[in-house]
């Protein structure tokens, strides 16, 4: 009989410790809080990350444990950036968070309503702050269609021999591209295969006495000469 009461008291005991667990929130008691109390939070080292977003992340981790923060709600955080390609957090005991965060790199630049914007590789728009250093990327010219665009680019940079020479990409219409080179030289894509067509542009775009590559007609090539 003894053995049969002291199991009906551990589940009764076990009964009301599941329910106090369902009931309360652990994070959000102060005593438990106080433990490990986040003290330093570090970025690594991020090119593109706003400020104005940290700063956010570090008003939302003040007060909170190292144990019992919500990572969610950091998470969410970062998504209001475009730069944000993954991240993960180290607790480094007793009070120092590591925020590891991947950023997304720019692809390329264009202009609009007076302001300048960013490309990245995720295919995002973001604001460009900084836009001393545009002519590091190459410049999108009247890209009214992004899918198409995306479409374009992601081919194209498959080819390093084209995508390091590019200075200006500029949609015409329809799958109508150009480009504009570094060293001047205009290519005119057409409305067909564009790996055939990088593939004939590859025999002639080192050719420093050739100004125009047309390659708008499926099956022939019109090259104009420096003059």
């Amino acid at each position: 009989m003894r053995l049969l009461k002291d199991k009906k008291y551990f589940k009764i005991l076990l009964l009301s410790f599941l329910i106090f667990l369902t009931t309360f929130q652990i994070k959000n008691f102060n005593i438990f809080n106080s433990f490990f109390k986040i003290n330093n939070i570090n970025f690594n080292k991020t090119l593109y990350l706003e400020d104005i977003i940290k700063y956010k992340i570090i008003d939302a981790l003040s007060n909170d444990s190292l144990i019992f923060f919500d990572k969610k709600k950091i998470i969410n955080l970062l998504q209001e950036s475009p730069w944000i390609k993954g991240v993960n957090f180290k607790k480094q005991f007793p009070s120092n968070l590591d925020i590891e965060i991947e950023e997304y790199f720019p692809i390329g630049y264009f202009k609009e309503n007076n302001q300048f914007f960013f490309i990245n590789n995720g295919f995002l728009k973001a604001k460009a702050n900084n836009t001393s250093n545009l002519n590091n990327f190459i410049k999108f010219n009247n890209i009214t269609n992004f899918q198409k665009f995306k479409n374009f680019f992601k081919i194209v940079s498959k080819y390093e021999s084209i995508i390091s020479k590019i200075y200006e990409i500029r949609y015409i219409s329809n799958d109508r591209w150009d480009l504009i080179l570094k060293d001047k030289k205009i290519v005119k894509f057409g409305e067909y295969d564009l790996h055939n067509q990088i593939s004939t542009l590859n025999l002639f775009v080192n050719n420093d006495n050739i100004s125009i590559i047309d390659l708008r007609v499926k099956n022939r090539i019109t090259i104009s000469y420096v003059n």
